[in-house]
C-alpha cells in the first residue's frame, strides 16, 4: 500500500467524475431539444420580460395573434389582435428577418474591408523593409 495505489484511486475517481459530467451534459442537452420543440400551431413571436417572474409575449396560435401574460402561477390572454394589428405584426416579423439578413451582409462587407486593410499593411511593411 504505497503512494502509487492511492494515486491510482484518485485518478480513477477523477476519470469517473469526468465521464459522469459528460453523460449528464449530453442527457440534459437531449432533454432540452425534446422539451423545446417548436410546434407549427403555436409560436412565440416576441417576449418582453416585465420582472424576474413574469413576461408579456406576442403569441401566434393557429394564425391568430394574442398578447399574453406569463407568470409563475398563471398565463392569460390579455388581448386578441385585430386583423389590421395582425398584418402589422407580420410586417414587423418580415422586416426583422430582412434586417437579420442585412447584418450578415454587413459582416461580409466588414470581412472584405478587413482583408483589404491587411493587404495594405502587408504591402506597407514590405516596402518599409
Amino acid at each position: 500500500m504505497g503512494f502509487g495505489t492511492g494515486l491510482e484511486y484518485v485518478l480513477k475517481s477523477v476519470l469517473a467524475l469526468i465521464v459522469i459530467i459528460f453523460l449528464a451534459n449530453k442527457l440534459l442537452g437531449y432533454m432540452n431539444t425534446i422539451m423545446n420543440k417548436q410546434t407549427k400551431a403555436i409560436r412565440i413571436i416576441e417576449r418582453m420580460p416585465v420582472n424576474k417572474n413574469s413576461s408579456i409575449c406576442i403569441v401566434e396560435i393557429l394564425g391568430s395573434y394574442y398578447l399574453m401574460s406569463f407568470t409563475e402561477g398563471r398565463n392569460e390572454i390579455l388581448k386578441e389582435f385585430t386583423e389590421d394589428e395582425s398584418q402589422a405584426i407580420i410586417a414587423m416579423r418580415k422586416e426583422k428577418e430582412l434586417s437579420a439578413g442585412q447584418s450578415s451582409l454587413d459582416t461580409e462587407q466588414f470581412k472584405e474591408i478587413y482583408t483589404k486593410i491587411q493587404e495594405k499593411i502587408q504591402t506597407y511593411t514590405e516596402k518599409r523593409n
